[in-house]
């Protein structure tokens, strides 16, 4: 009996250990995405609480979905270019949730900015 135990732990121990290594091994690849990704903006000339955001990647995988908060309580919009109008001065943080496949896998990343409106 006590050799079926632990057989049986081993067993476990064997699986938990390698799908933690591959979980480890995706966590490391998303966290070597991240710093290829970068949010930029600029204002409207024609409107200083308008702004257009654009994201930018620069790793050889492939962008599936990016889904931008603005930071003010406005709905959520996708796209790679996006323009949004503030409607009162403020800070605000924007957020872009990305989502990238690389290599059969995902990578689910959320660069953000913080901006001054006047």
């Amino acid at each position: 009996m006590k050799t079926i135990a632990t057989i049986l732990i081993v067993i476990v121990i064997a699986f938990t250990s390698n799908s933690c290594s591959k979980e480890l091994e995706s966590i490391v690849d998303c966290t070597g995405e991240s710093v290829l990704v970068k949010i930029e903006h600029n204002v409207d000339p024609a409107n200083s609480k308008q702004i257009n955001y654009s994201f930018n990647y620069a790793g050889n995988g492939t962008v599936e979905s990016i889904i931008w908060t603005f930071g003010d309580g406005s709905p959520s919009v996708a796209g790679n270019e996006v323009s949004h109008t503030y409607k009162a001065s403020g800070s605000y943080t924007v957020k872009a949730q990305v989502k990238i496949k690389k290599e059969g896998s995902f990578c689910e990343l959320t660069p953000q900015r913080t901006l001054s409106i006047n």
